[in-house]
């Protein structure tokens, strides 16, 4: 009676289509017509782990002011706006330059996007190289590079990737498709310790979709935010009181915390691996999943690993919800989603934060995207 429909944002005694329960720290609903009872997550998480998955397809930034105290570069105002900037000649290769009218800051503006590099002619084999698999010592040899110049290209490399895969996925919306069989699955990456005084590894896993008939991969997202600073949120967490709340209420309830991370660690327990056939190995796999305080999360924290030296760790069960959550987006909000269930989705009560609308669900099958069909143009 209940399925695909949100749980109430008042509790009305006797009305209620869920109860709210709480066991072993995690905060769940319980269906009042199934007793089926499921985890609740964080709104303001999620939503923040499909904007760090879809960055890619957001514009570039225009080009503008480089003087942070200047107006024109708080607005944003791209060059060459009219009234804004001034035409100030061209650089010695060809860029055009620019005066800002408010400051009077001078600069230019770099329209090929190998602008500074010595032997650009080198990007194809490093590229080539890299998709190869060839390793990293063995790739700077054969191109006669430094190591420094190596991982600039491999930056410069991603972000053309991007801007490349970008531009063509903005009209998957809009393709004529009427059915996408699409194929999910993860993978667990191990990191190796850097210093001798902790060489404790890092897990981290990755959720990938692939269309099952022409191979074409709509990302691997991998359980780690680089661009977060780890000390600064720690400090957020410690001022905020953030761990004295449940997980679906915290601010930052999509990242792994030390202490969260240090509770998780002392609560696992390393178990021999047995020799059990593959029937049983895969009985026994589900039986220690239904044993988890939350039983959406797939990570497994142990004493022999550990969180990221930079960036954050994301809880596995938040990139899986922005993964399909991004895969929406991506085919167009009248996609339809058949895919392993996901519950619905609890937040704290913040003014101003609207809900994320949540997919429509089915079986745990193969991922289906269906959607009516598209007249060609």
């Amino acid at each position: 009676m209940n399925y695909g429909i949100a749980a109430e944002q008042k509790s009305v005694p006797g009305c209620n289509r869920y109860t709210l329960e709480g066991k072993r720290g995690i905060s769940s609903c319980l269906c009042t017509s199934c007793a089926v009872e499921f985890p609740l997550k964080s709104n303001i998480g999620i939503v923040e782990e499909v904007e760090r998955l879809a960055s890619y397809l957001s514009p570039p930034a225009p080009w503008c002011c480089p003087n942070k105290a200047c107006a024109n570069y708080a607005d944003r105002v791209p060059a060459g706006a009219a009234g804004a900037y001034a035409s100030f000649g061209k650089t010695a290769i060809g860029n055009p330059r620019w005066r800002c009218n408010v400051c009077g800051k001078t600069f230019s503006q770099n329209l090929k996007a190998t602008a500074r590099q010595r032997e650009p002619h080198k990007n194809k084999t490093i590229f080539k190289l890299l998709v190869n698999k060839m390793p990293v010592r063995r790739i700077i040899e054969v191109a006669g590079i430094d190591p420094h110049t190596f991982y600039n290209r491999l930056d410069f490399l991603h972000r053309q990737c991007q801007l490349f895969a970008a531009r063509r996925e903005h009209a998957l919306a809009n393709l004529p498709i009427r059915r996408l069989y699409l194929g999910v699955d993860r993978q667990d990456y191990l990191v190796n310790w850097l210093g001798r005084k902790d060489k404790r590894n890092t897990r981290l896993s990755a959720i990938a979709v692939v269309d099952n008939e022409y191979g074409y991969c709509f990302g691997a997202h991998l359980n780690f935010d680089p661009s977060l600073d780890r000390k600064t949120i720690q400090a957020e967490v410690e001022k905020s009181g953030d761990l004295s709340k449940p997980h679906p209420h915290r601010r930052f309830a999509r990242l792994w915390i030390d202490a969260d991370h240090e509770e998780a660690s002392a609560k696992s327990m390393i178990a021999k691996r047995r020799k059990l056939g593959l029937p049983a190995e895969i009985d026994e796999t589900y039986t220690k999943a239904m044993m988890r305080d939350d039983v959406e999360s797939p990570d497994t924290p142990s004493p022999t690993t550990r969180l990221p030296e930079y960036g954050m760790q994301i809880h596995g069960e938040y990139t899986m919800y922005g993964c399909f959550f991004f895969l929406r987006r991506l085919l167009g909000d009248d996609s339809g989603v058949i895919a392993p269930t996901i519950p619905e989705i609890s937040r704290p009560s913040i003014p101003g934060l609207s809900r994320p609308p949540v997919p429509e669900l089915c079986r745990p099958s193969i991922p289906e995207l269906i959607r009516p069909p598209v007249e060609a143009a």
